[in-house]
C-alpha cells in the first residue's frame, strides 16, 4: 500500500493524501479510519477533519462511492483492476495526538488521518511525502529520502512523524540501542545537558527490565510559544508538546525542566509498559470501537510513579524534586471529591466514557494520580512483606518476561496473582481498599512513608479562598471560574461548577482576592447560566483544601534508612 502526502497552501492547514488500490475481486471497497488511537481511551472523530473525498478509475472517470458510518467509505469498484483514492485533512490541532500543519512545519499522526483499505490491514505500507527537498524527517518509522515505510497499518499509524527544514537533532546510544531527540519550534536545546539526563534514566529504566523493546527510539518534541503540556506514547517513539511564555526557551530551564524531564521519562516507560506489556482486551487493538480494560492503573499509574522514581534512581532530580513531584500527585488526589465514592477499577472502565472530560468533580478519581499513589503503596506494601527482596520492580519483570515477551496480554487478576506469588501472602486488604474500593488513603500512606523515613506534614493552602472556604478557581484569558469546591465547605453550600466570578467584595481584581485574610464573609457578584447573582459566603471556622508535603524524618533509623536506600537506589540521602 502506497500513500503520498502533498500540500500547496500550508495557511490552510490542508494536507492531501491520496493512494492506488488494487481490486482483488471485491465489488465494492471499504475504507476504515480508527475511531480511537493508542494513548488516549476515548473515542475520537478524525473523520469531521477530512474533506474532498474522491474516488477514480485509472482513466481518472469518477466512481460512485457512499458512507456506512462516520469512519466507513465504501467505492462501488464494479470490474475495474485499480482504483485512485484522494481526499484532504484539515491539520490544525498541535497537541501530541493530532496533526499540524504550517510554513515550517509538517506534523502527522498517521492515525488521524490515513484510510485503511479493509482487509489490507498486515500489508506492508510506503508513505512519501512531496515536500521540499530541504526538509528533514523524524519517526521512529524506517526512511528512505523522502518516504516512510511501515511493516504493516498498525505500525504505519502508532508512528508519527515531524518534517521541517529547521528541525533540531541529536542522537546518542545506551547499551547499542541508538536514542534520537528532535525538536520543532523555536526552542534552544542544550543537548549535552540533555543528553547526560537522557542517559541516566533510560539506564535507570533498562537496568528495571534488563533489556530495550526496539533497536531505535525517537523523542519528537513541539514547542510551542504559550503555556502547554501533552505527550502521547507509541511504538519506538514519542510526540511531546511542550509549551512556555518564555521566547526561544533553552532546554533544560527552569520554565520547562522539570515537567520535560518528568513527562519524558513517563512517555519512555510506555514502551515498556503498554506499548509492549499489554492488557488481554487490548491485545490485538481493535482501532473500531471502544476497548474496556480494569487495569488503566497499571497502565498509566504505574508509568507516572516509575517515570518520576527513575529519575529519582538514576540522580536526575534529587529527594527534594522527586517529594515535591509525589507530594503534587498526593495533593490532586486528596483535591479530588470522588476520592471516597469511586474506585480505580470504575474509573478505569469508564475511561472510555468521560476519562479525559472535566465533569462532574464527584464522578471519578483519577488513574494517573491515585494510580501513581497506589502504585507507590504497592511497592512499600511488597517490600514490607518480604524484608526488601522483592518489589514492585519484580512485579514489572514478571509482566515482561511472562506476558509481553510471550506475546500474551495480562488482566487484573494476573496482577494480583504475580504480587501474592512474590509476598506469599496475598495482600487482599490492598487490593481491596486501594484499587476495588474507595477506603480513604491517609493510613495507608503514613505507614508506607513511615517505612522508608519519611513523614507527611499538612499545612494549610496559602491560598485564603481555598483554606478558609473551600473554593479552588480556574482563570483562563479573563475569565475566573469555579474549578472546585470541597464537600460540605462554605463554598459548596453556595457556589456551582463554572461560575464565573466578577467581583469579590468590591474588588474585580483575582490576585487581590487572595489577601482576604482577615475576613470571615465574602461578598460575591457571579454570572451564571447567563445572569448576575449576588452571593454570601461566611467562613465556618473550619480549613479546606489542606497541602500535604512529603520531607525525610530527621530522626529515621538505621532500618529506615537501609528501607530508604533499597527503594530509592539514591545514596546521596544516606
Amino acid at each position: 500500500m502506497e500513500y503520498s502526502i502533498s500540500y500547496s497552501a500550508p495557511h490552510k492547514q490542508l494536507i492531501d493524501i491520496q493512494f492506488w488500490a488494487e481490486i482483488q475481486g471485491e465489488e465494492t471497497l471499504e475504507l476504515k479510519l480508527p475511531a480511537w488511537r493508542p494513548g488516549r481511551y476515548e473515542l475520537q472523530n478524525y473523520a469531521s477533519q477530512i474533506l474532498n473525498f474522491k474516488a477514480v478509475t485509472e482513466n481518472l472517470l469518477p466512481l460512485e462511492w457512499y458512507k456506512t458510518d462516520r469512519n466507513t467509505w465504501s467505492i462501488v469498484c464494479k470490474s475495474f483492476k485499480k482504483i485512485k483514492v484522494s481526499y484532504s485533512f484539515y491539520a490544525n490541532k498541535a497537541d501530541a495526538g493530532g496533526s499540524w500543519l504550517d510554513e515550517n512545519l509538517l506534523y502527522v499522526n498517521p492515525i488521524n488521518c490515513i484510510l485503511c483499505v479493509k482487509g489490507r490491514e498486515e500489508a506492508k505500507y510506503k508513505l512519501t511525502l512531496k515536500i521540499d527537498s530541504s526538509f528533514r524527517i523524524a519517526s521512529g518509522l524506517e526512511q528512505q529520502s523522502l518516504s516512510l515505510t511501515a511493516e504493516n497499518y498498525l505500525h504505519l499509524v502508532d508512528s508519527p512523524f515531524f518534517a521541517s527544514p529547521s528541525l533540531q537533532s541529536h542522537s546518542f546510544e545506551v547499551d547499542s540501542v541508538k536514542f534520537s531527540l528532535h525538536f520543532a519550534g523555536e526552542c534552544r536545546p542544550d543537548f549535552e545537558v540533555i543528553e547526560k539526563q537522557f542517559k541516566a534514566f533510560i539506564n535507570a529504566q533498562m537496568a528495571l527490565f534488563g533489556s530495550f523493546p526496539e533497536k531505535d527510539y525517537h523523542f519528537l518534541f513541539l514547542i510551542l510559544p504559550y503555556k502547554y503540556y501533552h505527550g502521547v506514547e507509541h511504538r519506538n517513539s514519542t510526540v511531546i508538546v511542550l509549551g512556555s511564555d518564555s521566547p526561544n526557551p533553552v532546554i533544560p530551564s527552569e520554565t520547562l525542566g522539570n515537567t520535560f524531564l518528568g513527562i519524558s521519562s513517563h512517555e519512555l516507560f510506555h514502551a515498556w509498559n503498554i506499548c509492549k506489556i499489554r492488557p488481554k482486551e487490548m491485545l490485538p487493538y481493535n482501532l473500531e470501537r471502544e476497548n474496556y480494560f480494569s487495569t488503566g492503573f497499571v497502565a498509566e499509574g504505574v508509568t507516572t510513579y516509575y517515570g518520576d522514581l527513575m529519575l529519582l534512581r538514576g540522580g536526575v532530580w534529587g529527594i527534594e524534586q522527586y517529594f515535591k513531584e509525589l507530594s503534587d500527585n498526593i495533593n490532586l488526589h486528596f483535591h479530588n471529591q470522588a476520592r471516597n465514592k469511586v474506585s480505580l477499577l470504575q474509573t478505569s472502565i469508564d475511561l472510555w466514557v468521560d476519562g479525559y472530560q472535566k465533569t462532574h468533580p464527584h464522578r471519578k478519581v483519577s488513574i494517573y494520580d491515585k494510580g501513581a499513589l497506589v502504585a507507590f503503596l504497592l511497592d512499600i506494601e511488597i517490600r514490607k512483606a518480604t524484608e526488601n527482596k522483592y518489589s514492585l520492580d519484580d512485579v514489572m519483570r514478571a509482566l515482561w518476561h511472562d506476558f509481553a515477551l510471550k506475546n500474551k496480554g495480562y488482566i487484573y487478576q494476573d496482577y494480583k496473582n504475580i504480587v501474592n506469588t512474590l509476598t506469599k501472602s496475598p495482600l487482599e486488604k490492598y487490593f481491596s481498599e486501594c484499587i476495588e474500593g474507595t477506603m480513604p488513603l491517609d493510613r495507608w500512606l503514613a505507614k508506607a512513608l513511615d517505612y522508608i523515613g519519611c513523614i507527611v506534614s499538612v499545612s494549610n493552602s496559602p491560598l485564603v479562598l481555598e483554606y478558609k472556604f473551600g473554593l479552588k478557581l480556574r482563570q483562563e484569558n479573563d475569565k475566573v471560574s469555579v474549578l472546585l469546591t470541597e464537600n460540605g465547605s462554605p463554598a459548596d453550600k453556595v457556589l456551582a461548577p463554572h461560575d464565573e466570578l466578577i467581583e469579590v467584595n468590591g474588588s474585580n481584581l483575582p490576585q487581590e482576592w487572595q489577601k482576604l485574610h482577615e475576613t470571615n464573609s465574602l461578598q460575591i457578584k457571579l454570572k451564571r447560566a447567563g445572569k448576575v447573582l449576588n452571593k454570601t459566603l461566611y467562613a465556618d471556622g473550619a480549613s479546606y483544601f489542606p497541602v500535604y508535603n512529603i520531607r525525610l524524618n530527621e530522626q529515621r533509623t538505621e532500618q529506615q534508612i537501609k528501607n530508604f536506600l533499597s527503594w530509592s537506589r539514591n545514596t546521596s540521602q544516606r
